[in-house]
């Protein structure tokens, strides 16, 4: 089972654990303080890379290639239901950080095996605005990248895309809403001529965050954007 990276991984956390038990991000079960999700757990989580489209990063029953993607391949470390929906919820709230690490570190080796992803300059975790991200005490999609950045090398960038005030969170919407939804992210006034990025987020539902944050990326002048989640949800 995954465990917690080296950086986590000392006496500091041993000691903490004693007062507040790890707990495994899924289902709640108590776990070794050096673990970062249960052994049945990351059994029922677990999802080959090869059963999804490396274009869109959906299964091939829910392909959403035809629609047109914005962005030059995808790729998730599980499926958004069960015990892994379980996980990105308690990383959402704040409760349980584990599920950022486990989920980033799969990616992290999914990127490894990836040559013309391993040529990216950043990281870019999809923003939150800023008074979510205050309410919530952090970014889950920042957490993730900061896993796939200690696998991989790739620094994490989050001084290029920002979200602004208003709008609604994307799960409260259906397919046609989030298309307009997504109209309040934004992108600084600088130029990213040549630059391959990855962009990190915790769930790929629709596409629609995803394709909207690649179009202003590109607009600034980057040459590729990848996308890597934690989740993947079947099409809606």
């Amino acid at each position: 089972m995954r465990q917690i990276p080296k950086p986590l991984r000392n006496s500091y956390r041993f000691l903490i654990d004693l007062l507040f038990p790890n707990r495994c991000p899924c289902c709640g079960r108590m776990i070794a303080w050096d673990e970062l999700i249960c052994e049945t757990c990351c059994m029922e989580t677990m999802l080959e890379e090869s059963a999804l489209c490396s274009g869109c990063g959906k299964t091939f029953a829910n392909c959403m290639c035809k629609e047109g993607m914005r962005f030059d391949g995808a790729t998730a470390a599980c499926r958004y239901e069960g015990r892994a929906r379980q996980g990105v919820l308690s990383l959402k709230e704040a409760e349980n950080l584990n599920f950022a690490w486990y989920s980033g570190r799969i990616l992290g080796e999914h990127i490894l095996q990836k040559e013309d992803w391993m040529m990216a300059d950043a990281i870019v975790p999809v923003p939150m605005q800023r008074y979510q991200r205050i309410l919530r005490g952090q970014n889950p999609a920042k957490r993730i990248a900061d896993a796939i950045s200690e696998v991989t090398n790739i620094p994490v960038r989050t001084d290029l895309l920002w979200k602004k005030p208003g709008g609604v969170p994307q799960h409260t919407l259906n397919a046609v809403q989030r298309q307009q939804n997504v109209l309040q992210f934004a992108v600084e006034e600088i130029r990213l001529d040549g630059y391959i990025l990855i962009l990190c987020d915790d769930v790929l539902t629709t596409g629609s965050t995803a394709n909207r944050c690649a179009e202003l990326l590109k607009q600034c002048g980057a040459e590729k954007v990848f996308v890597a989640a934690a989740t993947t949800t079947e099409k809606i």
